[in-house]
């Protein structure tokens, strides 16, 4: 409480003073530690401690290359990214931090194993949604798939007949259009590590293969429907990338060692589960398309 009385005053200003006084006595203390010399067996303790316990240490770093993904000083990144880009076709893209994770599988095929710890040096961005028809058409105003065998046409459905050499000239187009060198085909090391999205698992969510259906397109659901469905319709994987397993194959920028064309990822509406999973690689003929095969963007980071 408050007090007028001018005894009060008087005895408040001493304890003002004395206060300040003590103040200035505790950070000259603090000013004289710091300026004392650090024995040897304390620099050890502070700094080799928090190592041999912490992220730093290589047991932390052992642990988290054998979950599958460490970030150098960093926790896991787990979880959706901050932050979206929409181009001037109105496509979506998703940030993709920087970080590492382990490529492949051992359960997988060959060609997945032996898994191998891969470095993301910098951020990108890549297209929420498999490039559509209608953001096909706004471009190039043609119709590779018109009148071709198991084709729904939609504008939210994937733009498909289109081979490798084909996007290549989108993406020319694209990269004119906006005065930039920014678009270009992921490699097969960006495409898993963004489809993984931080999992470890074969598929990009928790569970069995029973759930696949949950966020794919595959052949054990398209039923009668024997072609590409709209993008966006099954649930996206953690960092908000939807069809990333099913519906078309994707086409990457790398090519198969011996030489049968570029990779693709993903699966699509006609294949198995074994084909779906975020390890898995195979390979067409570059000059060569089909209903099942599409292609996803990746921008670079402004």
């Amino acid at each position: 409480m408050h007090c007028a009385n001018p005894a009060c005053l008087v005895m408040d200003f001493f304890a003002v003073i004395g206060n300040q006084n003590r103040a200035a006595k505790s950070k000259n203390e603090i000013i004289r530690r710091r300026l004392m010399p650090i024995s040897f067996s304390r620099l050890i303790h502070l700094i080799l401690v928090p190592m041999m316990v912490g992220a730093l240490s290589p047991w932390g770093i052992l642990r988290d290359a054998q979950a599958g993904f460490y970030v150098p000083g960093q926790a896991r990144v787990s979880g959706r990214p901050p932050g979206t880009l929409t181009n001037s076709l109105g496509s979506v893209f998703v940030r993709i931090p920087a970080g590492r994770f382990l490529m492949g599988s051992r359960q997988g095929d060959p060609d997945e194993s032996p898994p191998i710890q891969q470095p993301i040096v910098r951020p990108f961005y890549l297209a929420r949604y498999e490039t559509t028809q209608g953001e096909w058409i706004n471009l190039m105003k043609t119709r590779p798939w018109k009148g071709q065998p198991h084709v729904i046409e939609g504008e939210d459905y994937p733009a498909v007949y289109i081979d490798w050499y084909q996007v290549r000239h989108f993406i020319q187009r694209l990269n004119q259009r906006e005065h930039c060198s920014c678009y270009r085909l992921p490699t097969e090391v960006e495409w898993e590590y963004a489809a993984r999205a931080g999992t470890r698992s074969e598929y990009s969510f928790a569970g069995s293969v029973a759930r696949l259906g949950e966020f794919a397109w595959f052949a054990g659901n398209s039923g009668n429907v024997r072609s590409a469905h709209p993008v966006g319709r099954k649930k996206p994987n953690p960092w908000g990338l939807y069809d990333i397993h099913g519906n078309v194959w994707e086409w990457v920028r790398d090519w198969d060692p011996q030489d049968v064309g570029p990779r693709i990822r993903g699966g699509s509406w006609a294949s198995p589960p074994s084909s779906l999973r975020s390890s898995n690689r195979s390979a067409w003929p570059a000059e060569k398309s089909g209903p099942h095969i599409g292609f996803r963007l990746l921008r670079r980071s402004p």
